[in-house]
């Protein structure tokens, strides 16, 4: 699992009205990065609980529905856990030009989210070079089969293929590899990108080797000649990928 590569440290919080269901803090020696997750029920969700934990609420988020509003809660909860732990403990995390987080000087960093689950990893930028973190639900039968070719080759699901993984678990981890490794390059290319931007290479284990084929209109000096390593976990419902590449 995904804490298995942090030791928990010790968290104090205090959610009276019951959002968070569960919520772990843990932290990587080895990479000096920290992590929060947390399940939430969107159920418990109200809008004065951005005041209750002290989070800023884009107009944006304002006039959004209520599971955006929960999701986005939970996303920047997480995100504030970890850089009070990075020593930024009433640091604003405002959007930039794209809605992508803005962190603070020095500090790399990756949030992701879904209707249940939210996750967000921190580090010193002095400490890593790319960083990205993505959680996905497993897409239903349908879905999978809709959006397949939009995500992967022929020949990245041969690749993905080798592990014992139904289609529509195949797509969505293909999906979110190539999430994480965007969010991953993105203080790079500042823009995102379609999917076959990324090629799935090889899978071992939990592992899974990507590359770049950036358009010619990205100039991002030397990206396309890295084998990105993403780290894959599987859960009942959802699958979370990490890339976690400290300097060499």
């Amino acid at each position: 699992m995904l804490n298995e590569l942090f030791a928990p440290i010790a968290f104090e919080w205090d959610d009276e009205q019951g959002f968070f269901i569960k919520v772990n803090c843990s932290y990587s020696e080895q990479t000096s990065a920290y992590l929060f997750t947390c399940q939430f029920n969107i159920e418990n969700y109200h809008v004065d609980l951005y005041r209750q934990f002290n989070i800023h609420l884009p107009e944006h988020i304002q006039r959004s529905v209520k599971k955006r509003q929960a999701e986005f809660l939970a996303g920047r909860y997480a995100a504030n856990v970890v850089l009070s732990q990075l020593g930024f403990c009433s640091y604003i995390i405002r959007s930039g030009k794209n809605r992508e987080p803005q962190w603070p000087e020095g500090v790399t960093a990756s949030i992701s989210h879904t209707e249940s689950h939210a996750m967000c990893i921190a580090a010193l930028s002095s400490n890593i070079r790319f960083l990205g973190i993505d959680i996905e639900h497993w897409l239903s039968k349908e879905t999978a089969l809709q959006i397949d070719q939009s995500i992967i080759t022929e020949a990245e699901k041969k690749t993905l293929s080798m592990q014992p993984l139904s289609h529509k678990q195949l797509v969505t981890l293909a999906f979110s590899s190539k999430e994480a490794l965007f969010k991953a390059i993105y203080p790079d290319v500042n823009t995102y990108l379609d999917f076959n931007a990324s090629v799935i290479n090889h899978i071992s284990g939990q592992c899974i080797s990507l590359n770049l084929v950036l358009p010619n209109e990205i100039k991002a000096q030397g990206l396309s000649a890295i084998n990105f390593s993403c780290s894959y976990f599987i859960y009942n419902t959802y699958v979370a990928c990490l890339i976690l590449m400290p300097f060499e």
